[in-house]
């Protein structure tokens, strides 16, 4: 299937090519998925007919899943790296500058914090000042 942009298209193949020649994928931190099945030619080394067919048709398949495979981990893989790399960072910064909230859960695209109630009640009169000046200089 040939993607509309050309650069889409030369990652999907970089990736593939890359996973082939080195039997794994690199994440943009460097975490690796080894994909040993992105090599497969069983297909071609069985004997009878019909199950040479049938095969021949799982063995495509696993080719292609080993591809799809290789393409997800790059992209999923990397982000994962990104948000984890994130999360270290804003939990420090949270240490060192609002002792006591604390990064409870991450779950998935959220962070779940912990906040004693009279800090929530002072960072939520801040903040509704901070809107309302905004606000003001918006129609201002």
């Amino acid at each position: 299937m040939k993607c509309v942009l050309s650069d889409i298209e030369k990652f999907i193949t970089n990736t593939i090519n890359m996973c082939r020649s080195k039997g794994c994928v690199i994440t943009l931190l460097g975490r690796r998925r080894f994909l040993p099945s992105i090599n497969s030619n069983n297909a071609a080394q069985r004997g009878i007919r019909l199950k040479l067919i049938v095969l021949y048709f799982a063995d495509r398949f696993s080719l292609a899943q080993a591809e799809r495979q290789a393409i997800n981990t790059k992209i999923q893989g990397s982000a994962a790296d990104l948000v984890k790399t994130a999360v270290i960072l804003l939990n420090r910064s949270l240490k060192e500058k609002l002792a006591d909230v604390n990064l409870v859960h991450q779950i998935h695209d959220e962070l779940l914090f912990e906040v004693s109630f009279t800090e929530l009640m002072t960072r939520q009169f801040i903040y509704s000042i901070l809107i309302a000046n905004f606000r003001y200089q918006l129609t201002a």
